[in-house]
């Protein structure tokens, strides 16, 4: 009955039902192997993406930390530190008061520079020495307790590893000290991760031998860290809704979570165990239910391990949507024409129909640049057109998504080699002023710090306008550099309202104009010279004032300035900024007579 009624429809019919089920099914076939592999290779791509994110972000940790542990190195081989407690007397108040004050300067010697560090601690069960106030304003800020010290896990672990490094994971301060009144206390240590040594007992240099008296404790040097230290570096790394974050020490530990309840506690997956194990790679686990991408790896330093792990489908779903629906829309396209054709063309059809379906299966194995010629009749040319028009458009796709992903990955490169490189000229720095220090050039390190910081706000901050303060900050480190070379010849005199530091200013807006003053105005100035900065708040808008009495400008270079001339880009710099942000009204108005000081007033609105 069914192959009756078959052979008893018209042969268009019969060709259009046959005709559109190999065209779906061709369809279908294609769309299969270019969904599946186009899923892996996106999916590839992405793992690797994320599992570079992974190795940079622990490469700054271990750069951050190798830092702080060359200066725990520096501090426990200190001979100073050794010759303070050779006379040691823990029954005697002034003599122990005495010792903290020696080794407070000890500490912020090799410590003070690091912004990383929460506090530094030299512990013994008699006194906790140390800066208590180091880092704030705030009064006992990463206290030791001395008397439930000796009774806790770091006290034991430091001396098990007696003359060791030993990197303590992330710790409940309450429970590592037993103190049960500051339970209920809100305190901004609550969770810290601390790096100690208990010191070792005797140094030697080649020529001196030091040690500790006998029956003097060995104290134990805590340099501790917040957990937010890792927040500010990986937060940024989980974009994507259901992804998490964790370091975990070899034995389970949790010193960072992005969920907070898992601080300071052991987890036992499997899946983690695995992790732990590998040390460093890409795999997939499933974590509560879901398939997720695990990226991870291990740092040189601590030994802990950084995870990052992804939803794969919030990975690669966006680009894989995109693609599926292009897929569907170029079918759907194709479909119909299909169909329009096969009903008007019937037995010349045949043999175009095979070559099409040759020029599929080549598309399906991806080359597209296959193209047919458009022969037959005018609408099966439509038909050729439109797909040797869908092959070219899906290998320009391919070929845009390509040169797309490298520039991605270019700029990528660039800006972690902006991030690293500056990190490299910060630690250079802090070594050379470590150097100074040892040798005794005070001088020439508060110098070099304050051109770590100057070079930190240049390179750190890329924004238009940034805070006042911020900006007063940089030059203050300008104006002590130049103070040294003009040492004992100009007085500099800042007046600024408080009001005014918490507003926005265009960066770099006062320098160019001290500079000025400096390189030119108080070029051939001997003694005497003077140099006042104020900013206040006058007639509804806010004034910035550089008044010198160095050699001042004539009149004509005060018109070549006014007029962008190509000499003194820096104040033609910020006068054009000015302009350009708060238009018109405001900019820059200098006033100078030779002889008798230049006198430059900066207006910006409230």
């Amino acid at each position: 009955m069914r192959l009756s009624f078959y052979k008893n429809i018209s042969l268009r019919t019969q060709f259009l039902v046959l005709f559109i089920v190999l065209i779906t099914l061709t369809l279908g076939i294609f769309g299969f192997r270019y969904y599946a592999i186009s899923t892996s290779v996106v999916t590839d791509i992405a793992e690797k993406n994320a599992y570079q994110i992974v190795k940079k972000s622990n490469e700054t940790i271990d750069t951050k930390l190798s830092l702080i542990r060359q200066n725990i190195i520096a501090f426990t081989n200190d001979k100073e530190l050794y010759q303070a407690f050779s006379d040691v007397s823990p029954d005697n108040d002034e003599n122990i008061l005495l010792l903290d004050r020696t080794v407070s300067q000890i500490i912020k010697k090799y410590f003070s520079h690091s912004q990383d560090i929460y506090s530094v601690q030299l512990a013994t069960s008699y006194f906790t020495f140390g800066p208590t106030t180091f880092y704030s304003g705030e009064y006992g800020k990463g206290f030791i307790p001395a008397a439930s010290f000796k009774e806790s896990r770091i006290y034991r672990t430091a001396a098990d590893n007696k003359g060791k490094i030993v990197w303590m994971p992330t710790y409940n301060f309450v429970d590592m000290y037993n103190v049960s009144y500051l339970r209920d206390v809100k305190i901004d240590y609550q969770h810290m991760f601390s790096a100690v040594e208990m010191l070792d007992g005797a140094i030697t240099d080649g020529s001196i031998y030091l040690t500790l008296p006998q029956g003097v404790e060995s104290p134990v040097l805590l340099v501790n860290f917040k957990e937010e230290f890792f927040q500010k570096l990986l937060d940024q790394s989980v974009p994507f809704e259901g992804s998490f974050y964790m370091i975990v020490s070899p034995d389970g530990s949790v010193v960072s979570s992005q969920a907070d309840e898992q601080v300071s506690t052991r987890l036992s997956a499997p899946w983690l165990q695995k992790v732990l194990s590998a040390k460093s790679g890409i795999n997939v686990f499933t974590i509560n239910g879901k398939k997720m991408i695990v990226c991870f790896d291990s740092s040189q330093v601590t030994g802990w391990t950084s995870i990052i792990a992804f939803p794969s489908e919030q990975l690669v779903g966006k680009i894989i949507a995109a693609m599926r629906s292009y897929f569907l829309y170029s079918a759907f396209i194709i479909v119909i024409i299909a169909v329009i054709t096969s009903y008007l063309i019937s037995g010349r059809i045949t043999n175009p129909i095979r070559k099409l379906t040759r020029a599929v299966n080549k598309t399906g194995k991806g080359d597209f640049e296959v193209k047919l010629p458009e022969i037959g009749t005018s609408e099966f040319r439509i038909l050729i057109h439109n797909f040797n028009l869908m092959n070219e458009r899906i290998g320009k796709l391919i070929e845009e998504n390509y040169e797309i992903k490298i520039r991605e990955r270019d700029a990528e490169i660039t800006a972690l080699n902006l991030q690293l490189d500056p990190h490299f000229m910060y630690n250079t720095l802090n070594l050379v002023n470590l150097v100074a220090l040892e040798n005794g050039q005070d001088e020439i390190s508060e110098m070099i710090v304050s051109l770590s910081k100057m070079l930190k706000y240049t390179v750190k901050n890329n924004k238009d306008l940034v805070l006042f303060e911020e900006d007063f900050a940089y030059l203050q480190g300008y104006i002590y550099l130049m103070s040294k070379r003009f040492e004992g010849k100009i007085d500099v005199v800042t007046e600024v309202e408080p009001g005014i530091l918490a507003t926005t200013v265009p960066k770099f807006l006062l320098q160019p104009f001290v500079e000025n003053a400096f390189v030119h105005g108080f070029s051939s100035t001997r003694s005497g010279g003077r140099l006042v900065i104020t900013g206040k708040i006058a007639g509804g808008a806010r004034q910035f004032v550089i008044e010198d009495n160095g050699k001042g400008i004539s009149r004509e270079k005060v018109l070549e300035i006014s007029h962008d001339s190509s000499s003194s880009l820096g104040m033609k710099n910020v006068h054009q900024r000015i302009q350009i942000i708060y238009g018109d009204p405001y900019g820059i108005d200098i006033q100078s007579r030779l002889g008798s000081g230049t006198t430059v007033t900066i207006t910006l609105p409230l």
